[in-house]
């Protein structure tokens, strides 16, 4: 993988957003980033919670995706893997893009929580994250527009930052400095690379 490709962690409830996860992975694809997922990282005989951890650790951006359920609530603990992953990707202060199922959006009905108990820890989670909301889809189809929205946002600003600095680099430029006139070209090839990604202009 490129060093300038950064890793999204997908993160969600599982058995109720297949469809969700898969298009959220091709959102990530199609605008030049990596989609991390659970279901596609080699199994190991580890805890599915550190399995998690290490993901959020192994990210350069945090995804979560909030539908009716409110997840697996691991034995010994009062929080989902999913909230679990929310908070350690608070702590390492992660880019974090949150979209919540909107109330429109068609749902069977193994796909709610049937627990009151859960019920309230999803409202509750659900609010804590939604500082960081990027969007209310209706369906997986709008979950991947707004996501490759979202991250095409994010590219453009990482546009903006490369060519700051690539103007520094150029005002503060001594032709006699070899080590500097490379450093100017690597950080032009990283900025073009950047640009490619973006959707074209309307």
């Amino acid at each position: 993988m490129a060093a300038d490709i950064l890793r999204v962690m997908i993160s969600s409830t599982a058995h109720d957003l297949p469809d969700h996860r898969a298009v959220a992975r091709d959102a990530c694809l199609a605008t030049g980033y990596y989609p991390d997922r659970f279901e596609e990282r080699p199994v190991r005989d580890v805890d599915p919670v550190a399995r998690s951890m290490a993901m959020v650790d192994d990210a350069d951006i945090y995804l979560c995706v909030l539908g009716r359920r409110y997840g697996t609530v691991p034995k010994g603990e009062t929080r989902s893997i999913t909230e679990m992953e929310f908070d350690r990707a608070q702590r390492r202060d992660l880019e974090t893009l949150v979209f919540v199922m909107a109330p429109t959006h068609p749902v069977l009905p193994d796909q709610v929580e049937a627990s009151r108990l859960a019920q309230s820890r999803l409202q509750r989670f659900t609010k804590k994250a939604s500082v960081h909301l990027r969007g209310e889809f209706a369906s997986p189809e709008q979950l991947k527009s707004q996501l490759m929205g979202a991250l095409s946002d994010l590219t453009l600003e990482r546009v903006r930052r490369e060519s700051q600095a690539l103007v520094e680099m150029v005002l503060s430029h001594r032709a006699d400095d070899a080590q500097h006139l490379q450093r100017m070209r690597d950080q032009a090839d990283r900025l073009r690379s950047l640009q490619a990604r973006l959707p074209p202009s309307p």
